[in-house]
């Protein structure tokens, strides 16, 4: 799959190398149990996750819930603890949130720092094999000596 993925990226000959960040517009996500969180994409195509309005990392657990996020060996795991928004937390949950970073990002797999590595190549050559432009357009004479030229 990771094969396909930066052959597409090669054959759309691509024009920037840049990460595009994540949409930052908050979404609001309707729980199993009917509550509402209120969740932001933060990160770029190659590392990225989601985070509560306030800050906390979370996930989707098995039963649907996104829940707050713990990382462990470099990865994003549910604690178990089902995520509210700032104002609908109880105070076990501020309690449990005490103990939990703010900004919690996954490290970028092996495969992801490949693809990125290859893309930034790619666009490394593109940029070096451009031709320079025939004339040098910065030692033009100013206008007024080409129209002074024309009259005479």
């Amino acid at each position: 799959m990771a094969s396909c993925l930066v052959a597409l990226i090669l054959g759309c000959q691509i024009s920037s190398v840049w990460a595009i960040p994540a949409h930052p517009k908050p979404m609001k996500i309707v729980q199993p149990d009917g509550t509402v969180v209120t969740i932001r994409l933060c990160g770029d195509e190659w590392l990225h996750a989601e985070t509560t309005t306030d800050g906390y990392t979370v996930v989707k657990d098995q039963r649907g819930f996104y829940v707050y996020a713990s990382l462990e060996a470099g990865r994003l795991v549910p604690t178990g603890q089902v995520a509210h928004d700032e104002a609908y937390r109880l105070p076990t949950e501020r309690n449990f949130l005490n103990a939990l970073p703010k900004g919690l990002m996954p490290e970028m797999t092996e495969e992801a720092q490949e693809m990125k590595q290859q893309v930034e190549q790619l666009g490394q050559q593109r940029r070096t094999s451009r031709k320079a432009p025939k004339y040098d357009y910065t030692k033009r004479p100013p206008l007024a000596d080409c129209i002074s030229r024309m009259e005479r």
